[in-house]
């Protein structure tokens, strides 16, 4: 009996979360507000500029995108954000309709670019200096786009980032994240100084890279280092073997685009 009703209520919250959006193509789902989110994303071949988009308005599925149209003219990319496309399947929690588009790399990128929410007209300018990346908004802009922040710090090339959570206690964490440092120096890693300043991935503060979406209690690193991240795996695996009773949990991220999750 117990099983049946377990089965029914499981179905019902299935059904809820997983409903057909078939009943909503005829709708008009309207939006007159624009967020644009830039960032330096990284891969083992090049990083590239990107552009999230989602709107400011909230639908009733979580999974509608937006319908956008790129146009790369010399020195000028016009964007044009059209509609909102609706799956055939919604994802029934509250949130924005969104679109993330992959533009140029840093070097190749045109500066000036033309974004239209409906037929509103934004001109602004992207800026790539060797340590930042910033927007300059131009004329016409109609205030029917924003950005989350205008100014974007660079991360260096060849560097690594990361934090470990420890459930030792503090002197015990600092001790061992003493002896796996002392490792990683020794296989080539070097000290590396970063401004202040937002990195999307990160912010810093007096050479401190900081998380702001992450609670635990947690040491963070930054430092240049040209190898794979295998190298530094193996490493951090080879030191902590000699603490039985820890219970570490590390995360890696360099600017090849690699990543390493424990």
């Amino acid at each position: 009996m117990n099983s049946k009703i377990v089965f029914i209520v499981s179905t019902f919250f299935a059904l809820i979360l997983f409903t057909s959006c078939s009943t909503d193509d005829e709708k008009d789902h309207a939006f007159n507000y624009i967020n644009l989110e830039f960032y330096e994303h990284f891969s083992s071949e090049n990083s590239f500029i990107h552009f999230n988009l989602s709107t400011l308005e909230s639908f009733p599925c979580n999974n509608f995108t937006l319908e956008v149209q790129v146009e790369t003219y010399t020195g000028h990319t016009e964007i044009q954000v059209i509609d909102i496309d609706v799956p055939d399947i919604c994802i029934t929690t509250i949130g924005p309709a969104t679109q993330l588009l992959q533009i140029a790399p840093p070097n190749e990128i045109n500066p000036n670019f033309t974004l239209w929410v409906n037929d509103k007209r934004h001109e602004f300018k992207i800026n790539i200096a060797d340590n930042l990346i910033s927007i300059e908004q131009g004329k016409p802009f109609d205030n029917h786009l924003f950005f989350n922040f205008d100014t974007l710090m660079r991360i260096p090339e060849n560097t690594v980032w990361g934090y470990v959570i420890f459930e030792q206690s503090k002197n015990e964490k600092n001790n061992i994240w003493t002896e796996i440092m002392k490792a990683f120096k020794d296989a080539g890693a070097t000290e590396l100084l970063l401004d202040n300043g937002f990195y999307y991935y990160f912010s810093v503060k007096n050479n401190e890279i900081q998380f702001d979406n992450i609670k635990q209690d947690i040491i963070t690193f930054h430092f240049h280092f040209d190898e794979p991240l295998e190298v530094l795996t193996e490493i951090f695996y080879r030191v902590t073997e000699q603490f039985q009773d820890t219970d570490i949990q590390l995360r890696l991220f360099n600017t090849k685009g690699e990543r390493f999750i424990m």
